[in-house]
């Protein structure tokens, strides 16, 4: 306790400074705050000087709106050009049929191939079985041992045989050539436990 004594007397002694000066309350107080106006003391203001600070807010604020509603209006208009030039360059859609068949059929090399197959598939989904297996034989021909040609051939004979009793003996010699010539692929299993039993 004796030496904390010596040690805030020694701090003391260091700082003379403030100490030496003769202050009393009221001197303090008033250097350590700046007086406050009130409402009472201050000067009344006149009109001109409200419509002024008024126009001034306004202006603000309408400076404000008009440039956020420009930001805005030109955001939009760079989302609505980007999604026109994006749609421009991957739509390969035209909206006529006209145009749909220049477009295809112009434009494209003839690959046979694909067209029977097409052709096949539509006549699958028509139930028309017959028609279907001679466009998936003539897109063999094109390109012989092509396995989704085999598939659909062979479906197609295999749905004859199941829904009409046509062409079995056809479906079953077909079922059994194509698992053997495809013996890891499930497909022709399926067809066989599915539709010719």
């Amino acid at each position: 306790m004796i030496q904390m004594l010596r040690n805030n007397k020694n701090l003391l002694n260091k700082r003379t400074s403030y100490f030496k000066i003769k202050r009393n309350y009221t001197s303090a107080k008033k250097l350590g705050t700046t007086p406050l106006t009130s409402l009472e003391n201050r000067k009344p203001v006149s009109k001109e000087e409200l419509q002024a600070i008024r126009k001034k807010i306004k202006s603000g604020k309408r400076k404000n709106l008009l440039l956020i509603s420009l930001l805005s209006g030109f955001c939009l208009f760079l989302v609505v050009l980007g999604f026109q030039s994006v749609l421009s360059t991957t739509s390969t859609h035209p909206i006529y049929k006209n145009q749909i068949e220049t477009v295809f059929y112009s434009k494209l090399k003839p690959q046979p191939f694909r067209d029977h197959m097409k052709s096949g598939l539509m006549k699958l989904e028509d139930k028309d079985y017959f028609m279907a297996a001679g466009s998936f034989k003539r897109a063999l021909k094109h390109e012989p041992g092509n396995l989704m040609a085999e598939y659909y051939l062979t479906k197609s004979y295999c749905l004859l045989c199941y829904q009409r009793n046509q062409a079995c003996a056809e479906a079953k010699a077909m079922v059994l050539a194509n698992k053997r010539l495809f013996p890891r692929d499930y497909k022709f299993q399926y067809l066989d436990k599915t539709y010719l039993k």
